[in-house]
């Protein structure tokens, strides 16, 4: 057992006056203002959390949104077209939609944006199967290789714009990349005549002479390809920012926007969500998959509540005032207070214990001993040092208790003497 265990199963403290609850208090203290910026950093973040749930639709090319990468302003003009746009977010809403829509004279117009590659082959199929079925036009929106083959089996993938600046793109600063003109066929491009040269390029699947490729630049095929399929059209737009707030009055954004999108009296417009459960393969749902929508919110403003009675009772109650004593005391008045303590409640084992630590702690801290020395090799290296025996420096320094007021008294000046001797060697 260790010098430090030794002491502290007697219930004391090391020479240098601290115990672990004090080492921790100061530890508190030190590190109190990482732990409030912490907790405000998260209050923030919270609150941000919340506030950009009450205000409403603010992802990119979401239909509600209105900020520069939203589409509310496409969505508005398409309803002064008279076209009647439904958007859906789940699979499931969009699939009753495109169905609902298939009673019209033309068909409805199903628009596909899946920037973050949401859908599933399954998913993907279902669509497919259900534009086939209510002779639905479709328009994808800068999609991926999968979604293409899915979708519109006659175009691939064939890079992107070398002009293209996605940084700017995505946050609108600055001044719009562009243009690049149709040099095509097809009547929705050439009524745009140019549009902002941005964003994936697409070319036919093989030598399939009924895909038209229009805004593109020779051999590196372009913005938009567009092909008839068993009497439906298939448009491919790989530039997302045509649909966007910032970007539809640039050049024939509009007009290309309006074009493809506005064909037919329904639009049905599609922007997976991540939360959708039929967007993930069985057995994959999360926890979050089968909790009640209030959970979230409920949640942010329990945290938003413990945070806020946190820094209320903090304040009240407030650090410890620090004052500064109008007298002088001299330095050992503490000393004789805390022996005057002792005397009155008769603890004459707790100061023996007290005594008995400071002479340890110092005379191995002289004779150079580590702090995990055991108590024998500690009064083995005293007696080595002093020159007495090793039981009597034993019985000393870890021996029993004084039982009188006369033996603690005893005790202390040996103990002295004891240090003295070791000092002088």
């Amino acid at each position: 057992m260790s010098t430090d265990i030794d002491i502290a199963t007697r219930g004391e403290v090391t020479g240098d006056g601290t115990t672990p609850a004090t080492r921790m208090r100061r530890r508190a203290v030190k590190w109190r203002g990482w732990v409030l910026l912490a907790a405000l950093v998260a209050l923030i973040a919270v609150v941000a959390f919340i506030a950009d749930g009450v205000a409403g639709p603010s992802g990119r090319l979401d239909s509600g949104n209105p900020k520069p990468d939203g589409m509310r302003a496409l969505m508005r003009t398409l309803s002064n077209h008279g076209v009647h746009a439904t958007s859906a977010d789940t699979l499931a809403g969009a699939l009753d939609d495109v169905r609902s829509g298939a009673g019209t004279s033309s068909g409805p117009t199903l628009a596909v944006y899946d920037p973050s590659g949401l859908l599933t082959r399954h998913a993907r199929a279902r669509l497919q199967r259900a534009a086939r079925q209510s002779g639905a036009d479709v328009v994808l929106i800068a999609p991926g290789r999968a979604l293409t083959r899915a979708l519109a089996p006659a175009v691939r993938p064939a890079g992107s714009s070398p002009v293209a600046d996605p940084a700017e793109a995505q946050s609108f600063a600055g001044r719009a990349a562009g243009p690049v003109r149709a040099d095509c066929s097809v009547p929705v491009a050439r009524r745009a005549g140019s549009i902002t040269d941005h964003g994936r390029r697409y070319r036919a699947s093989g030598d399939d002479q009924a895909v038209t490729v229009c805004f593109g630049r020779a051999g590196a095929g372009g913005t938009v390809a567009a092909y008839r399929q068993h009497g439906t059209f298939r448009t491919v737009v790989g530039n997302w920012s045509v649909f966007s707030n910032g970007r539809i009055a640039d050049y024939g954004n509009a007009a290309l926007a309006v074009g493809t999108l506005g064909r037919n009296p329904e639009l049905v417009y599609y922007r997976p969500a991540p939360g959708d459960p039929a967007l993930k393969p069985d057995g994959d749902r999360s926890l979050l998959d089968v909790l009640p929508d209030w959970v979230l919110p409920a949640g942010g403003w329990l945290i938003v509540t413990a945070l806020v009675a946190m820094f209320w009772r903090g304040r009240r109650l407030g650090p410890l005032a620090r004052e500064n004593l109008p007298v002088v005391v001299r330095a050992a008045e503490t000393l004789e207070g805390r022996a005057r303590l002792y005397r009155r409640s008769g603890a004459r084992d707790r100061a023996a214990l007290t005594l008995r630590a400071g002479t340890m702690s110092r005379l191995a801290a002289r004779l150079k001993l580590p702090r995990s020395a055991r108590a024998d090799d500690v009064c083995a290296a005293v007696a080595a040092a002093s020159g007495r025996p090793g039981p009597d420096v034993s019985a000393l320094l870890i021996g029993p208790g004084p039982a009188t007021d006369d033996e603690l008294g005893r005790l202390a000046r040996n103990l002295a003497t004891l240090e003295r001797e070791v000092h002088d060697q």
